[in-house]
């Protein structure tokens, strides 16, 4: 299984195109003191090191509320999840998006909820510099998870993340940490930790808080999310930004290429079939042509399934006897009717050596035309004997002559 990116962009409201982020590549599940490699730079810089990992991205807890909810119906009723949680949240609940985690016990479902506008916004930046999102976590729920009665600090010099358990966590600036913590400890009564573990980016003093037993860990918080991959975490794109979604609005530009594309398709599939329909029908008629004029050669023949095949045979078989005068002159003209399919041929006399032809062209050119091409073998002289118009072409009478 390939290796997994983590993106973190710790301040989701600023100028994507010119915010620091930073990123590491991790196992998804890392082996004991494994410390990744943590680089930081733009979005096109992490881009260009993303390529062929899966990118889970972690989203700064500043814009993502972690809470509880407790709907009629148990999970049947989360329809109604955004209106029990509306007078908790300052923004109208249509322009906010929320994300569930599986319920764990009787103390409601656990609920990410961001607001629609930034969540859209940093995945159409993401994508627009081709990373593929495989999940979208609020980044306190990346700090590992410790014990039941431990909390987890990640603090810098602007802000801190704070993980109390599962699902709950929260962000707040580094000035109020000292003040913030030792008040949400008291509001945990029995809840309350019996030891933080501090994370911090550089040698930071740690805040003083008493009765708490300590561990510290110097590293960057991208480090400390590879580590708690194993956490359990929620998943923002679920709902209207879940993978389908996504992948529905990637392909939208290409909608209308492939739309144009498919009706090409039809119309040249369509083009083909009347080409070939058109290709059938002159097949059949030059077909039937050259029957007749093998039934007019040889009215003894009943059955004619190869009408140029058996006309070949027949000459061949009487190349050598006395009539193979004639026989040679219904070859050329048998050709010459072939390539000129406008015409038709009404009778054939052989008489001393020479052949008298009556035939319907539909003009004096097309005549000559049949002439020229008989006279084309070089064996057999046509002259054109007469030429009567009449309604619907041009009846025509030529005399074949062996040159021979």
């Amino acid at each position: 299984m390939p290796d997994i990116l983590i993106l973190h962009i710790a301040d989701p409201v600023a100028d994507l195109d010119e915010v620091v982020v930073s990123w590491c590549v991790t196992p998804e599940r890392p082996s004991l003191g494994d410390t990744p490699f943590v680089e930081m730079g733009t979005l096109a810089d992490a881009a260009k090191a993303a390529s062929g990992y899966r990118v889970i991205l972690a989203l700064g807890a500043s814009v993502v509320t972690l809470t509880r909810a407790t709907v009629p119906g148990g999970r049947r009723g989360l329809a109604a999840l955004p209106w029990a949680l509306e007078e908790e949240l300052a923004d109208d609940v249509e322009d906010l998006h929320f994300a569930l985690a599986p319920a764990e016990n009787d103390d409601g479902v656990p609920v990410a909820v961001v607001a629609k506008a930034v969540l859209r916004r940093v995945i159409d930046a993401v994508q627009a510099h081709g990373m593929v999102l495989r999940e979208v976590v609020p980044d306190v729920q990346l700090l590992p998870l410790g014990e039941s009665d431990e909390w987890e600090v990640w603090f810098d010099q602007h802000a801190a993340l704070i993980r109390q358990s599962r699902h709950r966590g929260l962000w707040c600036q580094r000035g109020l940490l000292d003040t913030l913590l030792p008040k949400m400890m008291a509001e945990a009564g029995e809840s309350a930790p019996m030891q933080i573990t501090w994370y911090s980016d550089s040698s930071l003093h740690v805040p003083e808080i008493k009765l708490l037993s300590d561990r510290v860990a110097t590293e960057a918080a991208v480090a400390a999310f590879a580590r708690g991959l194993a956490s359990p975490r929620i998943n923002l794109l679920q709902g209207e930004f879940g993978p389908q979604q996504q992948l529905g609005k990637a392909l939208t530009p290409w909608r209308v290429p492939a739309i144009l594309a498919a009706v090409l398709v039809v119309c040249l599939a369509v083009a083909s079939v009347f080409e070939l329909n058109q290709l059938k029908a002159t097949d059949s008629a030059q077909r039937a042509q050259m029957v007749a004029l093998y039934q007019r050669a040889f009215p003894s023949a009943r059955t004619v399934q190869e009408p140029v095949g058996q006309m070949r045979s027949r000459l061949s078989a009487l190349k050598a006897g006395s009539e193979v005068g004639v026989f040679d002159l219904l070859a050329v003209l048998g050709e010459a009717l072939n390539a000129a399919p406008g015409a038709a041929l009404n009778s054939v006399n052989y008489r001393q050596g020479r052949a008298d032809v009556e035939l319907i062209v539909t003009s004096l050119q097309e005549l000559d035309r049949l002439k020229s091409l008989i006279e084309q073998s070089g064996a057999v002289q046509a002259t054109v004997q007469s030429a009567n118009q009449q309604q619907g072409g041009v009846r025509g009478r030529l005399r074949l002559e062996s040159r021979v």
